[in-house]
């Protein structure tokens, strides 16, 4: 038995796709159909038996497709060597099959033709039939024998063009390799130059550049799809898309993609769904508007080992062709510059990811979910894990939005602004509180430094009392508190002043050199540094972005987070003779460097 089924998209049966010549795309549309004078309704399935009948109403004409055992004569014909028994069944059998024909073709008359729907299946349109007056008067139908010779013609010329095709391949010079790698797409895919791969739809609009010259601020479409490692940032640029200066910059994970599984993260990489059904509609709009899609992501989870660049990198390749819409994407691997809310990704993107096109930052836009909004901000929705998008788009410049805003047109949510805000912090405010206060003191003293780590404390040590001739005490260099406490002890029997150079978060670390002063019989001052919590992670994530870093280790967001926990303000009465508030003065080599630090360099 041979399957016959009525498609309901361009995927045809294969009997029918082997019969059926007529239709440009080799398909049979949207027309009615039968089968033993039964009418077959949308994406029904039949089987055909030997002398079974399968009516078809096509454009114009009506066809008959039947079964047959004998593949070189046509039906109906004898090839004089049955029996006088066979020649009876024949008889009979034709006669049931011009039966079942002329019921089938009546069927097929009073049947009304069906237009395809906008997902190109056929179905009801509920519209009334046109008047007999107004029908366009068919031609006169041509016989069944007429029919079968068509096919058969126009299955041979179809025989031979494949042919001619083959023998065409088979003579044509071999590609270099180097030419096939570069038009061989994610996984092996063959790709066109300039010809997007689509999105699993049929729908490639967004994959080729529309031709013509490119219009005015931009450059031209690429023609092969791209990926380039550099350092600790993925680049990837897909077929289609060009240079231009007005971009529509996104983050991916919770902006343009949401894990299908339900879960926070993704558990694989196969672990994703669009976030919202409105989301290639407006791609598509923006990039038919001549803006080029960017995709800006933090992947911190390929330098853990979570996911592989083999995995991400397919991964990428599937959100493109899902979206359908030509776009470049920069991921950042690791910390480091090219981490958001840093602009790394966007610097290199406009210094070697865009032909030297400027970018028009009033006319662009940026799109992420890590935005600062506080819980319920919509109702029964968390927090937002960070706002690293948020201060990216501050960082760069770029207006910004949230996908709830972009896509769903949400109003703007309300939002949390970091509690230190490093566009404000001024070189010209006095360095003492009291501003009166001296250094160095006219008397042997002891200084207890207290504040944050990174919060100042060794540079003002270095830039400010060293000069002086005091001994530097700090546990980092000396290992313990005993050992600072000795070495304390021991520069005040010399006569020297003495700058304990460590946090001394609370009064019992302190009063270790208090009593040291006291012994000794000296002066003690408290020198408590002015610099937050926040500013003091702001000056550590800094300094790991210069080369003051190199010689430097990184210091963990535990140890302030400890110190935070643990501190207490410095009061008089602990034994100082005054307790004096240290302002952080930051100091630049270079105007680069102040650039770098007047960012938001954190991501919460």
């Amino acid at each position: 038995m041979f399957p016959v089924t009525r498609p309901s998209s361009s995927a045809a049966a294969p009997l029918l796709a082997s019969r059926i010549r007529n239709s440009p795309d080799n398909t049979i549309g949207p027309n009615a159909a039968c089968f033993h004078g039964n009418e077959l309704q949308k994406g029904a399935t039949v089987k055909l038996s030997k002398d079974d009948c399968f009516e078809l109403l096509q454009g114009k004409y009506e066809y008959s497709v039947y079964f047959s055992d004998t593949q070189s004569e046509s039906p109906g014909t004898s090839t004089g060597k049955s029996s006088g028994n066979s020649m009876k069944s024949d008889t009979k059998d034709k006669t049931d099959k011009e039966e079942r024909l002329n019921e089938g073709r009546k069927q097929v008359k009073s049947a009304k033709k069906r237009p395809l729907d906008s997902d190109g299946d056929d179905s009801d349109s509920g519209k009334e039939e046109e008047p007999e007056s107004k029908k366009i008067k068919k031609e006169t139908k041509p016989s069944e024998d007429d029919i079968d010779q068509k096919l058969a013609a126009l299955q041979r010329k179809a025989e031979d063009a494949e042919r001619k095709q083959k023998a065409k391949k088979l003579n044509e010079p071999n590609e270099s390799k180097s030419l096939k790698a570069s038009r061989m797409g994610e996984g092996g895919e063959r790709t066109s130059p300039g010809v997007s791969k689509g999105n699993g739809n049929g729908d490639t609009s967004g994959g080729g550049s529309g031709g013509g010259a490119p219009a005015a601020g931009s450059g031209k479409p690429s023609t092969v799809e791209e990926w380039k490692e550099d350092g600790k940032l993925l680049v990837y640029k897909s077929v289609g898309v060009k240079a231009g200066s007005k971009v529509a910059g996104f983050d991916m994970d919770g902006t343009l993609i949401t894990t299908s599984s339900g879960k926070v993260f993704a558990q694989n990489a196969d672990d994703w769904k669009i976030i919202f059904s409105e989301v290639p509609g407006k791609l598509k709009k923006l990039h038919e508007g001549g803006y080029k899609i960017v995709i800006f992501t933090n992947q911190l989870g390929i330098s853990k080992g979570k996911l592989s660049v083999k995995d991400f990198r397919r991964k990428l390749c599937n959100v493109q062709k899902k979206l359908g819409v030509p776009m470049q994407a920069f991921a950042a691997t690791s910390g480091g510059v090219y981490r958001k809310p840093m602009t790394g990704m966007w610097e290199y993107f406009q210094s070697k990811g865009n032909d030297g096109i400027t970018v028009d930052i009033k006319a662009s836009i940026y799109v992420g979910d890590a935005a600062g909004r506080p819980a319920d901000w919509t109702p029964k929705r968390k927090k937002d894990f960070s706002m690293s998008d948020r201060l990216f788009a501050l960082n760069v410049g770029i207006p910004f939005k949230t996908p709830e805003e972009f896509f769903l047109g949400y109003k703007p949510a309300k939002f949390n602004m970091p509690a230190f805000d490093p566009t404000t912090v001024s070189t010209s405010t006095p360095l003492f509180h009291p501003p009166s206060t001296a250094l160095p003191a006219s008397v042997q003293e002891v200084v207890i430094l207290v504040g944050f780590p990174a919060s100042g404390k060794s540079t003002f040590v270095k830039n400010h009392v060293l000069p002086h001739k005091y001994v530097h005490v700090n546990r980092d260099t000396m290992g313990s508190w005993q050992k600072c406490v000795a070495a304390c002890s021991s520069a005040l029997c010399k006569g020297q002043s003495v700058v304990i150079d460590n946090t001394n978060a609370d009064v019992d670390s302190r009063k270790r050199y208090v009593d040291c002063a006291k012994k000794a019989n000296v002066q003690c001052r408290c020198f408590s540094f002015t610099t937050t919590f926040d500013h003091a992670r702001h000056n550590e994530k800094f300094r790991q972005l210069t080369p003051a870093g190199k010689n430097h280790a990184s210091i963990a967001d535990m140890i302030f987070y400890t110190f935070r926990k643990n501190f207490v303000a410095p009061k008089k009465e602990e034994g100082y003779s005054e307790v004096v508030q240290v302002n952080f003065l930051p100091t630049f080599n270079n105007k680069d460097e102040e650039k770098l630090y007047k960012k938001f360099l954190l991501e919460k």
